[in-house]
């Protein structure tokens, strides 16, 4: 059973790993104003060479960017771009335990037949609706564990924090995913049926 003094774990984690990201974004932040300044620089000698070449690739590289992050467990942005090999370690640990914790939080509620797992749907029999249903509950565990969301409704009560609420979209973002799959619970099932149902495949 996941400990209830455990409960603030997905929280800590969480913010961990994204006191590690800033570090890395502020490290970046360094040199890409070195980058910036060089690339000011070749484009200045490059007009009075005739030759852009280098520039080019430069401010081809500083422009890259735009595409939606992956979301660790569904919630957390990953982070993205150069940093150091320590840094991409520590990220990395962090990333996999919180995807383990989220996963853990998931699993006992569907043993335990958690009322608000009936709000996820059946897991589907499609091996890749099945995953698409795995990755969706996932994020919804996860917000209700970082939150220490306790209510029976799968979100529990209105977000109160920005970054709450921006968690919270993405949470909801999940179910509707979920919903798309078009396969609602059954109302009348016991919690032994329904259990069976789900055949713990979420």
């Amino acid at each position: 059973m996941v400990s209830r003094i455990l409960v603030t774990v997905m929280a800590l984690l969480a913010a961990e790993y994204e006191t590690i990201v800033a570090a890395a974004v502020a490290g970046r932040d360094r040199w890409a104003a070195v980058l910036r300044h060089r690339v000011a620089v070749a484009t200045a000698r490059s007009s009075r060479s005739g030759s852009s070449g280098a520039a080019a690739s430069l401010g081809a590289r500083s422009r890259r960017g735009g595409a939606a992050p992956r979301l660790i467990a569904g919630l957390i942005p990953e982070a993205a771009g150069e940093m150091s090999d320590e840094m991409r370690q520590a990220l990395t640990e962090r990333r996999e335990l919180i995807e383990a914790r989220a996963d853990a939080v998931l699993d006992e509620a569907v043993v335990a037949s958690a009322r608000w797992v009936s709000g996820l749907g059946n897991a589907p029999v499609d091996p890749r609706a099945a995953a698409t249903c795995r990755r969706s509950s996932r994020a919804v565990a996860a917000y209700r564990d970082r939150y220490q969301v306790t209510a029976d409704t799968v979100l529990g009560a209105p977000p109160e924090s920005t970054a709450q609420k921006i968690d919270h979209a993405r949470a909801e973002a999940a179910l509707r995913a979920l919903a798309k799959l078009g396969q609602p619970r059954d109302a009348g099932a016991t919690p032994r049926r329904a259990q069976e149902q789900r055949g713990l495949r979420l």
